[in-house]
């Protein structure tokens, strides 16, 4: 598992590469998609369990993204939708529309576009960086001394989370993902 999420990651940074969306946080993602010829719209949808929506049979393609969902919610749900187009539709066997739901399958598939999301949004390398300076910071240390490390982990996610602009539990699965906390 730890060899395919590395390659998740580099196939994350060669497209941030491509556009020209390295080193940008938080990442700019409907514009990387546009960059990448999608559109991105706001819609609601008949199901509320639907987060968001990807169609190649719309000229350009199109994200759909639930227009009721929070800012964060909405980022991770545009990059999973890119991952969709960028790692899985191009190819004839795959539909003209990939929805998204709420705690929806777990399929291959679906787990490529969170890996994928999250390397977008969470690149390793800044990740490791920002919370290795942040183990430095003397307020936190205090935190930790006097809360214990659950409280620490805790408040390390929220301000990466913020730094991001990604939920602070995404923000825990990352860390966890790449060994940095022990907990989600």
């Amino acid at each position: 598992m730890k060899g395919e999420i590395f390659s998740i990651d580099n196939k994350a940074e060669e497209l941030l590469n491509k556009y020209g969306f390295e080193n940008q946080y938080p990442l700019k993602i409907v514009s990387l998609a546009n960059a990448m010829g999608l559109k991105v719209y706001y819609a609601e949808f008949n199901d509320s369990n639907i987060v968001g929506a990807i169609s190649k049979k719309d000229n350009p393609p199109a994200i759909y993204i639930n227009y009721h969902d929070n800012h964060t919610r909405q980022r991770f749900t545009v990059a999973h939708e890119i991952a969709h187009f960028y790692l899985h539709m191009n190819n004839d066997d795959v539909p003209e529309i990939i929805d998204m739901y709420r705690g929806g399958d777990y399929s291959k598939e679906e787990y490529e576009a969170n890996m994928f999301a999250a390397a977008l949004l969470m690149n390793a390398d800044e990740v490791k960086k920002q919370y290795h300076l942040l183990e430095e910071d003397i307020d936190l240390i205090k935190e930790k001394k006097l809360f214990g490390d659950r409280i620490y982990e805790e408040l390390i996610s929220k301000r990466l989370a913020s730094y991001f602009g990604v939920s602070r539990i995404a923000m825990r699965m990352r860390l966890n993902t790449l060994g940095l906390i022990r907990s989600v």
